[in-house]
């Protein structure tokens, strides 16, 4: 199974990835819906909320309980899942591991195949959703694409830049043989789009 190759620490009670230095307390594992409050805490945040596609205001209680809930279970079938090459990255969610033995919820990260939000025309999204889900897992021209957000107290550390390194080079590259991976991003959010570039992203696009 894919969980069989996952890393699982000493000090921790589940799968995950660490970041790089020098951010080696901080890690990316399974969805956990210990971190609703946390989440609605995050996202409901003006700096935050903003820039996350898809999500307005107020980012409730339901709401996080029933996302999280979806990429749990997304996450669970993906450790349990026999084969090579994985459909997506198990780990979601970042956290600060404290010296106390403690951890700190600071935000989602997440990489699928693309669902071409940007394409406006009905028929030629539709075109590229049934083209790219035909695809079997691992093959070269699936298109994926990678969504993330961090609590403001953690901005400008590069932690999402290690974040994205760590979820690239440690499992979507290696698990899931991705070649093609996209983000869409507002106008104005250059925070994001420096991590996409300081990961080696170009931008080929501004509408």
């Amino acid at each position: 199974m894919i969980s069989d190759r996952c890393q699982v620490g000493r000090d921790f009670d589940r799968p995950y990835i660490c970041l790089p230095e020098p951010h080696t307390n901080i890690i990316i594992t399974t969805p956990r819906m210990e971190d609703v409050d946390s989440s609605i805490r995050i996202v409901n945040d003006p700096r935050v909320l903003k820039w996350v596609l898809g999500t307005t205001s107020p980012y409730t209680t339901a709401r996080a309980e029933s996302w999280i809930e979806g990429v749990k279970n997304t996450s669970n079938a993906l450790l349990a899942k026999e084969g090579t090459f994985a459909d997506g990255c198990p780990f979601r969610h970042i956290l600060e591991l404290k010296p106390d033995g403690s951890c700190e919820f600071l935000g989602d990260i997440g990489i699928s195949r693309s669902n071409w939000t940007d394409i406006l025309d009905p028929k030629e999204r539709r075109s590229l959703l049934d083209e790219n889900n035909s695809r079997v897992d691992g093959d070269e021209g699936i298109v994926f694409q990678i969504g993330y957000y961090l609590s403001p107290t953690h901005h400008g550390r590069g932690i999402m830049t290690g974040a994205l390194s760590a979820l690239l080079n440690q499992w979507a590259i290696p698990r899931m043989n991705a070649h093609r991976i996209k983000a869409t991003l507002f106008h104005g959010n250059f925070g994001s789009r420096g991590v996409l570039m300081k990961n080696g992203s170009v931008c080929f696009r501004m509408d």
